[in-house]
């Protein structure tokens, strides 16, 4: 064998097992050349709520919880359960279909910014692409529906929270003034004493004054926050590429 032939072997050889390796591991849903088939993507948009420039790790940590929620056994099922796709081909012959969307749904998006796709890749264009929609309507019902529901739960909270504060101010407000009139009824202790206890009270009910304002705010804030549109948005509806 020439020392050309033996190269030629070695390559293809090397060729074949980067084939067999990437498709062992999943590889081909990384690598352009191992793909084929077709890709549908359909794009998002988490509204972030800070200010630009502002802190944005409540914005962060609520776009992977999307992220989790897009692909998690939950929302796959209901995707699933969808009229006609669980007579779909490419449904039928997964052992685990659940399992088999959370591996094969990809999802990219960068660190600044608002706009995220979801992209699935298969054999068969038509039911890729039904698939993902499947899956979108399903994450967008859930995510709207969750997100409005914690924020109805959290503006039941503040407000039951804004409750309690309000009569502890009430309660501390008559414990000064019923405290004030035993002591100009008895005339008991010093002066000095006297003051000092009134102005630790005085200091204490402007304390929760403060928190209880504060807690206000946030109710404010939250409940404004209901009628608003909802954080997360489809922008483009799953479209087709079809490899050559």
């Amino acid at each position: 064998m020439s020392r050309r032939s033996t190269v030629f072997l070695g390559l293809a050889t090397l060729a074949l097992v980067l084939v067999t390796v990437g498709l062992e591991f999943g590889l081909h849903t990384r690598i352009p050349w191992l793909r084929g088939g077709a890709t549908a993507t359909a794009w998002f948009r988490i509204r972030a709520l800070a200010p630009a420039g502002g802190d944005r790790a409540a914005d962060d940590a609520f776009r992977q919880t999307q992220f989790h929620l897009l692909k998690s056994p939950y929302v796959l099922n209901i995707a699933l359960g969808r009229s006609g796709i669980a007579a779909l081909e490419t449904i039928r012959e997964k052992k685990d279909p659940v399992a088999w969307l959370e591996r094969s749904l990809e999802i990219a998006a960068k660190n600044d910014s608002e706009v995220f796709l979801l992209r699935l890749r298969g054999e068969r264009p038509d039911e890729i692409r039904m698939i993902l929609e499947a899956v979108t309507t399903a994450y967008l019902a859930v995510a709207v529906i969750r997100d409005h529901e914690d924020r109805e739960d959290l503006r039941d909270a503040l407000r039951s929270k804004l409750k309690e504060q309000e009569r502890e101010i009430q309660y501390k407000k008559k414990t000064y003034r019923d405290r004030i009139e035993r002591l100009r009824a008895d005339g008991s202790g010093s002066p000095a004493d006297d003051e000092a206890e009134a102005a630790e009270l005085r200091a204490e009910i402007e304390r929760l004054q403060n928190v209880a304002t504060q807690t206000g705010f946030q109710l404010d804030q939250v409940s404004g926050s209901l009628a608003e549109p909802p954080r997360v948005t489809l922008l483009e509806e799953a479209t087709l590429d079809v490899a050559e």
